[in-house]
């Protein structure tokens, strides 16, 4: 019996072992595959796979609006693409109040009843904002910092998914 029990955790822990070397190497093929992508498909992968991430978070059941919520009252959104107008629509969903939003190339002054400013105003308080271009989020946090006096926490869409 002893024999039976010692074996199956050996089965087990080999399983286990080769799971982990699994999703190791699966890393290692993405973060290979992502070196030899031009900046361009670069670009365009990071928001796939963010979009992709956001939508699988909705279908397992993990509300993001109410998770939010949770930390802030006030939510701005930087960024009307794909990923901003996602996000957006999920937090209505929810009933999660967006304070406003932020895009550079965005002509109208509002966006779902939400307003919308241009990244040449100063913009008023939010607890967080969000950036939803992944692929420069570092570099917009640099260039919204001066705009975004009042704004107490500025995060990507990645970290903000990361947390929680």
């Amino acid at each position: 019996m002893k024999c039976v029990v010692l074996l199956l955790d050996l089965i087990l822990i080999l399983i286990l072992i080769s799971v982990s070397v699994l999703l190791w190497f699966t890393l290692l093929y993405e973060h290979k595959k992502c070196r030899n992508m031009k900046q361009k498909d670069l670009k365009a992968w990071m928001v796939l796979r963010t979009y992709d991430w956001l939508r699988q978070r909705r279908e397992d059941g993990r509300d993001i609006g109410k998770q939010l919520n949770k930390r802030y009252d006030k939510i701005a959104i930087y960024g009307l693409g794909r990923i901003g107008r996602e996000l957006i629509e999920e937090l209505l969903k929810e009933g999660v109040y967006v304070a406003f939003c932020v895009d550079q190339s965005y002509k109208d002054k509002l966006y779902r009843n939400i307003p919308c400013f241009n990244t040449d105003v100063t913009l008023p308080h939010a607890d967080i904002l969000i950036i939803t271009i992944p692929s420069e989020a570092d570099e917009i946090k640099k260039q919204i910092t001066p705009l975004a006096l009042d704004i107490d926490t500025v995060k990507s869409i990645q970290e903000v998914l990361y947390a929680l």
